[in-house]
């Protein structure tokens, strides 16, 4: 009924009808540059289903890729490259969900054993279990005195990167980085810090709600910090949500959105910045055409008549009784595999 869709490579990871063909018009991502093989495989793989199309041709497109490519680069040439190329490895290394931690919906020692059971590669769960134990306790007893610490020597134009640095696999802090000698500073630095410190309570009573999965616990301490330090939103969406990367400010996007309204003002204009970039990858462009005019024009196409609906659904059907001949295929051989199995004890005893 459908002669053609368009689609990005989304269409590729949950979409579950019978495809003939498949056509590239576009083999490099605007941000990433040319596609994985196994991205390449998992898209051409849509071509072909079992009973309706057991052949299935994978094409890209030359002509009219020049318009829709990436970065310069050529189509052709990357159908060539990328077939000739070997699928990458896959592992599955897991991490562990800091926010249900924090929120006492799991322990420290779930997941250390949820991470060295499900993982494809070999983890020590003691080692992993020290290692969330210390992000953990960053969170609670160093990250906003460390946050707070190097806004203040922001402000007051003191802030070396070499002095704001600590062990991220370790969340090791050294109060020693920030050392304050009251005689070298002024009256207004300390009140401004401690000024900041007295948000202290709201942090804690707050950083599981907030926590957003998709970033570090380094990153999450250090957004929510400025935000309840008042630091300038436009600083704030320059920093993390607009530092050049287009995927950056989308998932910034997404924190915002996940933060309790109170906490969003001035960010929510990370909207605006990402339309100036891309109109349709918050909108999305659905066109002006209605439902209506597609079913008229499938209509008058002779696609939407009794007969073409009747045979969808009889091919449909016939692959579901195709399906369920083969669980009863199945189930029989397990049976007989069992019959078999209690013959042969039986001649043995």
């Amino acid at each position: 009924m459908i002669d053609t869709i368009v689609g990005t490579d989304a269409l590729a990871l949950g979409v579950n009808f019978p495809v003939k063909n498949v056509i590239f018009a576009q083999l490099a991502k605007y941000y990433d540059g040319p596609i994985s093989k196994n991205l390449f495989d998992q898209l051409a793989g849509r071509a072909g289903r079992k009973g309706f199309f057991d052949e299935g041709h994978v094409y890209y497109c030359s002509d009219f890729a020049r318009f829709c490519e990436a970065g310069g680069y050529d189509t052709q040439d990357l159908f060539g490259e990328i077939l000739e190329k070997s699928n990458e490895d896959v592992s599955i290394i897991l991490t562990p969900n800091i926010k249900n931690i924090l929120l006492d919906r799991t322990t420290i020692g779930e997941e250390a054993e949820f991470i060295s059971r499900f993982s494809t590669i070999e983890v020590d769960v003691e080692e992993t279990f020290g290692n969330i134990s210390d992000m953990i306790d960053y969170i609670r007893n160093s990250a906003f005195e460390y946050e707070v610490d190097r806004i203040v020597y922001e402000r007051f134009d003191d802030y070396d990167e070499d002095d704001y640095d600590y062990d991220e696999d370790n969340y090791d802090y050294d109060e020693d980085d920030y050392d304050y000698n009251e005689d070298e500073q002024s009256g207004e630095k300390e009140i401004y810090r401690e000024e900041l410190l007295a948000k202290k309570e709201e942090f804690l009573q707050n950083i599981a709600r907030v926590y957003f999965d998709e970033y570090s616990p380094e990153r999450n301490c250090k957004i929510f910090t400025e935000i309840l330090c008042g630091i300038d939103p436009e600083e704030i969406l320059q920093k993390y949500g607009m530092s050049g990367n287009f995927n950056d400010a989308l998932q910034f996007r997404k924190y915002v959105k996940s933060l309790p309204k109170k906490y969003r003002k001035g960010l929510t204009k990370i909207d605006d910045r990402i339309r100036e970039v891309d109109e349709t990858a918050i909108d999305g462009f659905r066109g002006s055409v209605s439902v209506e005019e597609i079913i008229d024009e499938l209509e008058q196409e002779g696609k939407l008549d009794g007969r073409s609906v009747m045979q969808v659904l009889k091919d449909h059907e016939n692959m579901r009784g195709m399906s369920e001949q083969i669980d009863i295929i199945e189930e029989d051989l397990k049976m007989q595999k069992n019959m078999d199995w209690r013959f042969t004890n039986d001649k043995g005893r």
